[in-house]
Order: C-alpha cells, then structure tokens, then sequence
C-alpha cells in the first residue's frame, strides 16, 4: 500500500489573545501530483471493533484520508489471493492511500472511539448504479480484531 503521511498544522486565533483554536490538515494540493480526475468527495465514520465492507468497486478510485481515530486496512489486489493487514493511527499520523478500482477491502474500527475519513473519488456514487461489489472475506479472520 502507497500511503503518504499528512501533517496537521495547528492553528491559532487572534482575536482577545493569543491561542490555539483547532488545526489545518491539507488533503491534497494542486502542486502535487494526483491520480484522477476528482468527482465526488464525501466523509465516513467507522466505530469502535465494526467492519465497514467488504467492497470491491468496479468503477471508482479512491484516495483515502484517516484524519482521526484508528482502523486497520484489509485489502486484497486483483488476482491475490491473501490478505493485507495496514494499522492506522490517525491520532498520532494521519494519512491517505489510494484505493484502485478492482482492490478488495474493507476497514475495521480499532480503539474507543470512532474513526473519521474522507474519500476523494474520481467516479461520483449514484443510487443505483450497481458498481460496488460484496466480494467474499470468509477466509478472513475477523475476530482477530472484533472480540
């Protein structure tokens, strides 16, 4: 898995004093380089030990930002076999990886609280449309992680 680290920038307000009042944490810039086309952003949540999926989208990429909480990433590539396990820890290092079409996987919520991310896609969600797939994760161990 092609992950890139984000780096949160705090930010301060002005106004009465001083302080911090939250924080900026750029998803992608123009400057970078970018797989596709964007057409369809949106934001998920993924709560403590549930499993969002599995999916296999036919159609659409995605470039998934964790910005906060924990989840590990299960994911199989077109023709493998085996499973892949990603352990992310948004809290201490957000960070956005590339979900290509074809790419079995689903995200399993880790820690106490629940996880935020957002996916920037190049092939907008319409009811309907029939492009995401259930593939089959029965070989999986989830109790490894949803006791």
């Amino acid at each position: 898995m092609d992950k890139k680290n984000l780096r949160r920038h705090e930010t301060r307000q002005k106004i009465i004093e001083d302080r911090p009042n939250g924080f900026m944490l750029p998803l992608w810039n123009d400057s970078e380089d970018f797989p596709f086309d964007t057409r369809f952003i949106y934001a998920t949540t993924c709560n403590p030990f549930t499993v969002k999926g599995p999916y296999c989208h036919t159609k659409r990429s995605g470039l998934l930002c964790v910005i906060f909480g924990k989840i590990v990433y299960v994911h199989k590539k077109p023709g493998e076999h085996f499973f892949q396990e990603e352990e992310i820890d948004a809290d201490t290092n957000p960070v956005r990886f590339l979900i290509p079409v074809g790419e079995e996987y689903c995200f399993i919520g880790l820690g106490d609280k629940e996880a935020l991310l957002i996916n920037i896609c190049d092939y907008p969600w319409k009811a309907g449309d029939n492009e995401t797939l259930i593939p089959d994760f029965s070989e999986y161990h989830f109790e490894k992680w949803i006791k």
